[in-house]
């Protein structure tokens, strides 16, 4: 991802995009390029095969510090849990936010495995996504 020969930073994306053929595309110009930190895909009704496929994408990323996926109910706990499997090889992550994704407690526990208490994650925002005691309970103990 270039722009004019300058390296891009950050890509943002909102309702307004049609999800057609651009998470493909997305997805192979995120593995070529090496300058991203921070990623924001928000509302775009992404499923949780397309949050595995550009969590992949960034799985060895060497600078991305942010991810943010807000407002994608369809990712669901096995989206989160494949997501944090992904997600698991980026040292410098700091910020990762799912908020209204459903995660549930399945994505709870996924998170509270593969990235609390590795790496520089310090921010996790888990809000409005269906999380009960137990899901709690594994992420404070993570």
């Amino acid at each position: 991802l270039t722009v004019d020969g300058a390296s891009l930073r950050g890509v943002q994306m909102g309702r307004y995009t049609d999800r057609g053929e651009w998470l493909s595309a997305l997805s192979l110009a995120l593995r070529a390029n090496s300058t991203i930190t921070s990623l924001s895909l928000a509302s775009l009704s992404l499923e949780h095969e397309d949050c595995r496929e550009l969590c992949a994408a960034l799985r060895s990323h060497p600078r991305v510090r942010s991810i943010s996926l807000p407002d994608n109910p369809e990712i669901g706990g096995s989206g989160a849990a494949a997501a944090c499997y992904e997600l698991a090889g980026c040292a410098r992550l700091e910020s990762l936010d799912m908020r209204g994704c459903n995660v549930g407690d399945d994505g709870a526990q996924a998170v509270a495995l593969t990235l609390l208490g590795r790496g520089r994650l310090e921010t996790l925002i888990l809000r409005a996504c269906k999380i009960s005691e137990a899901g709690a309970t594994a992420l404070a103990e993570g």
